[in-house]
């Protein structure tokens, strides 16, 4: 091509190197901020032949062989604007491999990892893999943190602003490596280690500063930050103050919350927020014709009266001609400075997603397990647009569950099981604080009640665990169907009532129960007590026994008006260690060990066959008359007979035989 790239102020390096000449640059680059070059070159080369640049690494040289930088990215964009002398005249957008991750969107669920580590497997994921770590702070790992419909960009960028990780990118002939950092020993070493001052009404010798000017603004005087503690269930609080170099207001202080549980947390956090504001709260602008500085170098500034020192380069925009048609080249370039000792870090430019509403989850667990909790009730979930985890105890970390008036060991306690689907909402919209607020049935997880025909029923019912069956489990419900309306509880094994004072009930008919085992009563202290007041009762028993045992006390059976019997197919006993009786009116049985006393106004013993009476010694006495009589023949018989009379003895019949 007629015009070469040798002896040029600017030259394009890479594919292009020997189709296109490069005429101009211009572009900015910040601190933690993806850098925008613009290049304009010429080229014989049709559009169609160069469209295959776009998204492929391209490169420049600014300067000559003494001072130089190289500026490298990816094409982001090329236009056609014009046609000169036989060249197509372009311009390309050269932008780090970083904006590429804006062309993502991802959701994904994040654990135990620190935010360096998240990111740089972030990067590796998607076969960036030009980057330089340069951290001397520890980070803790993150237990839970969710990227939830975001680009790897917002998210990358938000957890570094979060963390207070700064980057910039170091630019090299065939390649820009992106440097994470966060500490001023990160910055690089400038080509020159010192870079002199030269004032406006001075005469340009050589490569420095000019038109220097300082900016400060004023800013908070401390800040606060307000957590919560879960597991002790207490408010936590951390503060820091501005450091005594800045310009404070006392009047002016943050306090923001933040899902953070330790105090030191929190401190670190309020700290961070300062240093953000300190970030911003002062520097210094100069223009430089210095083409080899970069953004993220550091070097010494000379020559001027109150302002030497070390210092970090933060920004420069930066314009550069090549020396094409007049044969003189440009370059000038604004830059923002900062002292090289300052601890610089990123502003939030990227708000977290806030979710408004819920999200659908699947609760899960070890295989071997269908109930997954810890000691405060919380349970492991899967979003369903997670493809990372596998659907066990770890795909999420312990996640709170919403429960009816919970309080300190009170309240209701449902742990939702595995494999039921869950609802889950956010504190403050947070996607890394997420709690699980109900559950819904869904086509496999059906209503325990079969719908639409049991419509009217209402209840509880529970599955036994583990493995239990669909029968298998308790069950409280409530038919409400008009006239049909009951309410059955029922226990997959035991029912147990507990009552600290009284369990009373009002029953309006009838009470059953149909017991398959046995029943057994016990009254520690008390009166049991049956009234009834209009009926019968009865007790049967088809086989066994019958047993009242009083082991200190009487028993006492009361007929007031009516008849008691009792009666035995085999054999009655009624057996007591001292005194039987039995009376009615003036008559009485009562029977002792020492005998049997049969009493009443008239006694009668009637035996239809043989009535006999035997003892070692019979006495039969009547204080009035003493009358023996049969209807057939009365004998009385003894090796001795004595009939005495006090006063008249008497021996009369129609026929008296002696001897």
């Amino acid at each position: 091509m007629l015009l070469g790239q040798n002896n040029r102020y600017l030259q394009l390096l890479g594919s292009l190197s020997n189709d296109a000449v490069l005429s101009k640059v211009e572009g900015d680059e910040y601190l933690s901020r993806p850098y925008l070059f613009t290049t304009k070159f010429y080229s014989a080369k049709k559009p169609e032949e160069l469209k295959n640049c776009i998204g492929k690494p391209l490169g420049a040289r600014v300067g000559d062989d003494q001072e130089r930088r190289f500026i490298h990215g990816i094409v982001t964009e090329l236009q056609q604007q014009g046609y000169w002398n036989g060249f197509y005249h372009y311009r390309a957008h050269l932008e780090p491999w970083l904006v590429l991750l804006k062309l993502t969107k991802n959701s994904r669920v994040y654990q135990n990892i620190n935010v360096p580590d998240m990111v740089c497997g972030i990067f590796h994921k998607r076969g960036f893999n030009d980057v330089r770590v340069k951290l001397n702070n520890s980070y803790p790992k993150r237990e839970f943190c969710m990227q939830y419909r975001e680009s790897d960009f917002d998210f990358v960028t938000r957890q570094l602003e979060v963390a207070g990780i700064f980057y910039y990118f170091s630019h090299e002939q065939d390649k820009h490596v992106l440097v994470l950092a966060d500490h001023p020993g990160a910055f690089s070493a400038a080509s020159v280690s010192t870079l002199p001052y030269q004032s406006l009404t001075g005469q340009r010798q050589g490569i420095g500063l000019r038109a220097w000017n300082v900016h400060c603004r004023i800013i908070p005087c401390g800040a606060e930050m307000s957590g919560y503690n879960i597991k002790n269930a207490t408010p936590v609080r951390g503060s820091a103050k501005v450091g005594s170099r800045f310009i404070a207001d006392d009047r002016l202080s943050i306090y923001d919350v933040e899902g953070l549980e330790q105090q030191q947390q929190l401190s670190d956090r309020a700290a961070l927020c300062l240093e953000q504001w300190e970030s911003q709260a002062s520097c210094a602008r100069a223009t430089s014709n210095y083409p080899a500085l970069q953004v993220g170098q550091q070097f010494t500034l000379t020559g001027n009266p109150g302002a030497d020192g070390r210092y970090a380069v933060g920004g420069q925009h930066l314009s550069a001609e090549s020396n094409l048609e007049s044969g003189e080249w440009l370059f000038s370039a604004q830059i923002t400075l900062f002292a090289a000792d300052q601890v610089w870090r990123p502003s939030r430019t990227i708000l977290r997603p806030s979710i408004s509403g819920v999200l659908s989850a699947l609760v899960v667990g070890p295989s071997a397990e269908d109930i997954h909790t810890d000691d405060m009730g919380r349970i492991k979930i899967q979003f369903h647009w997670d493809k990372e985890h596998k659907k066990d105890d770890n795909s999420s970390c312990w996640i709170r569950v919403s429960q009816f008036g919970n309080g300190a060991r009170f309240g209701a306690q449902f742990i939702p099981r595995v494999g039921n689907e869950v609802l889950v909402s956010f504190v403050d919209g947070d996607p890394d604080y997420p709690v699980v607020t109900g559950t819904v049935y869904n086509g496999v997880k059906m209503p325990p009640f079969t719908l639409p025909g049991h419509k009217t029923q209402s209840g509880v019912a529970t599955r036994s665990s583990a493995k239990g069956s669909i029968e298998q489990g308790h069950q409280f419900c409530f038919e409400d169907k008009k006239d049909q309306e009951f309410i059955l509880l029922s226990s997959q094994k035991d029912l147990q009532w507990k009552a600290k004072n009284d369990l009373s009930a009002e029953i309006v008919r009838d009470v059953r129960w149909d017991i398959k085992g046995k029943r057994d009563t016990r009254i520690d202290k008390g009166d049991d007590r049956l009234i009834l007041n209009r009926g019968n009762k009865s007790e049967t028993i088809d086989k066994g026994n019958f047993v009242i045992a009083v082991n200190s006390g009487n028993h006492r059976l009361d007929v007031s008006k009516g008849k008691a019997s009792v009666s035995a197919g085999q054999t009655c006993t009624i057996t007591a260690k001292q005194k039987i009786e039995l009376k009615v009116g003036d008559s009485s049985l009562v029977i002792t060990p020492a005998g049997i006393t049969l009493k009443g106004p008239t006694v009668n013993i009637k035996g239809d066959g043989t009535l006999k009476l035997s003892a070692a010694s019979t006495t039969v006495e009547g204080t009035g008359m003493l009358a023996l009589k049969s209807s057939g023949m009365t004998k009385l018989s003894g090796l001795i007979v004595q009939t005495d009379a006090t006063t008249l003895a008497m021996l009369k019949g129609l026929l008296t035989k002696i001897g």
